[in-house]
C-alpha cells in the first residue's frame, strides 16, 4: 500500500502517485484542535505540508487513510534549503492553489518557494506567517513615531531616547539632549547606555528618516510626514499601544485619529481590486485597513505574480467562507 507520509528530514527523496494541479495546505496536517484532526477539518486539499508533531502526527495519518480522497502528509523544515529543494524537485509546478492553516505561530514560506510550486494561474492565499508574540513597549514607541510632529517635549523625548538614557538624565539632573551630548558620557562606564542609545537612534532611523527632526513638520504636515514613514510604524496596535501610554498620548488618539485613519485608506486605495468592496470591508475600523498595509509589504517580493486585494472564497472555513484580504495569482 502506498504511504501516506513523505518524510523529507530523511536523505531519500520520496515519490508520489497524484496527478496535477493539487492544492495545497501548510502548516496543517499533524495536529488535533477540539479532537478533530487537520486532515478532517481541512477536506479538499491534495497536500498537507508540517512539521509532523509526533504526539497527534498518527491520528491525521490514520484519518487520511480512511478517507476516499488521495493525498498525502509531507514531514519537512521549510528552513531547510535543502528539504525545501528536494520537495521542489517532486512538486515543482504542479500546484494550482496554496493556502495556510492559521493555528498558533506559524512560519512563513518563501516568495521564491511559491514561484516554483504554482502553475500560471496557481494561486496563493494567506502567505504571511502568524507571530503570537505581543510586544506592548514597540507599538507604543511606534504611536509615539507616527503622532511625533504633534507631541509634547516630555513625549519627544521618550520617543527618541532608550529608558536607560532617560534614566541617567534624570539621575544627572539633566535635560536628556544636555545629557547625551556631555562628554561625561564618553567614560567606559557608561558603554552600555551609550551603545544601546545608538544602536536605539539607528534603528528607529531606518524606520523613519524624519526622526530626529520630526517635530519641525508640525501639525500642517502631518500627512507628509506619515508619507515618509515605514509600514512597521503606521501599523502599531492602538489597544497595545494603550496599555503603554499615560493620559497625554491617550488624549491625543480622539482628535487626530480620524485624520490618520483618512490616511491610511487612501494609502490602500489605489491598490485594492474594488474600491465599493474595499469601503464596504473597512467601515470605520482601521485595525483592518492596518492589516492590508502591513500586507502589502510582503507583496513587494512576489515577483512574477498579480497580487489581489479583495474577497474570495477561503475553502479553509465551512461557514461563513467569503474572506477579504491578500493574495497572489501567478502571472508566468
Amino acid at each position: 500500500m502506498d504511504s501516506r507520509v513523505l518524510n523529507f528530514t530523511l536523505d531519500i527523496v520520496p515519490k508520489h502517485t497524484l496527478n496535477g494541479p493539487l492544492k495545497m495546505i501548510l502548516w496543517a496536517g499533524d495536529m488535533v484542535h477540539d479532537g478533530i484532526t487537520d486532515i478532517e477539518r481541512l477536506p479538499g486539499y491534495d497536500i498537507y505540508l508540517c512539521f509532523g508533531f509526533i504526539h497527534t502526527l498518527q491520528a491525521n495519518i490514520d484519518f487520511l487513510y480512511k478517507r476516499k480522497e488521495p493525498g498525502y502528509i509531507c514531514i519537512i523544515d521549510v528552513n531547510s534549503e535543502r528539504q525545501m529543494t528536494d520537495f521542489i524537485k517532486l512538486f515543482k509546478g504542479q500546484f494550482s492553489y496554496i493556502d495556510s492553516d492559521y493555528h498558533g505561530n506559524t512560519p512563513t514560506m518563501k516568495p521564491e518557494y511559491y514561484n516554483a510550486l504554482l502553475q500560471t494561474g496557481g494561486r496563493a492565499y494567506n502567505v504571511e506567517g502568524i507571530n503570537g508574540l505581543i510586544m506592548y513597549r514597540s507599538d507604543y514607541i511606534n504611536a509615539l513615531e507616527t503622532f511625533a510632529p504633534i507631541l509634547s517635549a516630555k513625549l519627544n523625548d521618550e520617543r527618541r531616547y532608550t529608558s536607560e538614557m532617560l534614566k541617567l538624565a534624570k539621575e544627572s539632573e539633566l535635560p536628556v539632549d544636555m545629557a547625551w551630548t556631555s562628554p561625561d558620557l564618553i567614560h567606559p562606564y557608561y558603554n552600555d547606555i551609550r551603545k544601546g542609545q545608538e544602536n536605539y537612534s539607528n534603528y528607529r532611523k531606518s524606520l523613519n528618516p524624519h526622526h530626529v527632526d520630526a517635530r519641525v513638520l508640525g501639525e500642517n504636515r502631518l500627512e507628509e510626514y506619515w508619507s515618509k514613514l515605514s509600514e512597521s510604524v503606521l501599523t502599531f496596535n492602538i489597544k497595545y499601544a494603550e496599555t503603554e501610554a499615560n493620559c497625554e498620548l491617550q488624549e491625543l488618539f480622539p482628535t487626530y485619529w480620524p485624520r490618520f485613519t483618512k490616511y491610511l485608506r487612501e494609502r490602500i486605495e489605489p491598490l485594492v481590486d474594488d474600491l465599493v468592496d474595499f469601503k464596504e470591508f473597512i467601515g470605520n475600523d482601521i485595525g483592518k485597513v492596518q492589516k492590508l498595509l502591513k500586507q502589502s509589504v510582503i507583496a513587494k517580493n512576489f515577483t512574477g505574480f498579480t497580487t489581489h486585494y479583495g474577497y474570495y472564497i477561503d475553502k479553509r472555513k465551512k461557514e461563513y467562507p467569503v474572506n477579504y484580504g491578500m493574495w497572489f495569482e501567478k502571472a508566468y
